[in-house]
């Protein structure tokens, strides 16, 4: 079958399409791929920069949509079924893959295979994010930042579907604005000057839930359990905060500036 394989570190032009045996894992859903998700991580991978590093050769990928050609006896999906699924960071980028009956998601019809693709990563990332880490409430309101990227968006999408009143979104140009509103913003504010921005939309109450990547702190390097936000998040205490991988969710109990804090979790 044909794949795509990184053969040496020097960035995502190292990839090429290769032909390799098709898997026969008797005891794995075999899924003829259709489309296969791009994210961050597989770039970094490409260049030796993401935490987990596999030996070369390697074929990249971690999400993928297709058809099941076959599933062990018991699994939850039969030949035929449309597939989303996850290979846990590598192998998607095939023809034919064997994933974990655990890791693979029936895609409704409504649903095309490109989008299915891109689906898995985002949205479970920010179903933890705003139900488990954030503790997201009906009728609270979240700030998004990075608002016009991959889990930006979706975090857009899902925060009115699990009981926000209103997601706030933090992008840096106007064409970005447009994407953020496309994916269901109810305001939009562009990064320089926002904090002020958006305590005017609140009326000086700020956001409940704020969430976006990680950046260096003010005053430590990037390790875990140190970030850094100028959000109009809260004063501490009375606030619980929390964050994790790429994301970083806060809750936030009253207007402020947040500055460099200790983020339990991570």
């Amino acid at each position: 079958m044909r794949a795509i394989q990184i053969t040496r570190l020097d960035g995502p032009g190292a990839a090429e399409l290769v032909e390799i045996d098709e898997p026969t894992d008797t005891d794995a859903v075999i899924i003829d791929v259709y489309a296969a998700g791009v994210a961050f991580p597989d770039a970094l991978q490409t260049r030796g920069l993401y935490q987990h590093r596999p030996e070369l050769p390697y074929v990249p990928g971690a999400e993928l949509a297709g058809v099941v050609r076959s599933a062990p006896a018991g699994a939850h999906v039969v030949a035929g079924d449309r597939v989303a699924a996850l290979t846990m960071l590598n192998g998607a980028m095939a023809e034919v893959v064997a994933v974990p009956a655990d890791r693979v998601f029936k895609l409704p019809d409504v649903v095309s295979f490109e989008a299915g693709a891109g689906i898995l990563f985002n949205d479970l990332t920010v179903h933890c994010t705003l139900r488990t880490r954030g503790k997201l409430v009906p009728g609270e309101t979240v700030l998004v930042h990075g608002a016009a990227g991959g889990i930006g968006t979706s975090t857009l999408r899902l925060a009115t579907a699990f009981g926000a009143s209103r997601a706030i979104a933090v992008v840096s140009t106007e064409d970005k604005a447009d994407v953020a509103r496309a994916a269901g913003a109810t305001d939009v504010v562009l990064a320089d000057g926002f904090k002020d921005r958006v305590k005017e939309l609140t009326g000086g109450r700020g956001v409940s839930v704020v969430t976006g990547s990680p950046i260096r702190c003010a005053r430590w390097p990037l390790v875990a359990g140190c970030w850094w936000s100028a959000s109009p998040a809260a004063t501490f205490p009375p606030s619980r905060s929390t964050g994790y991988c790429s994301t970083t969710s806060m809750r936030s109990a009253s207007a402020g500036v947040l500055g460099p804090q200790r983020i339990p979790g991570i």
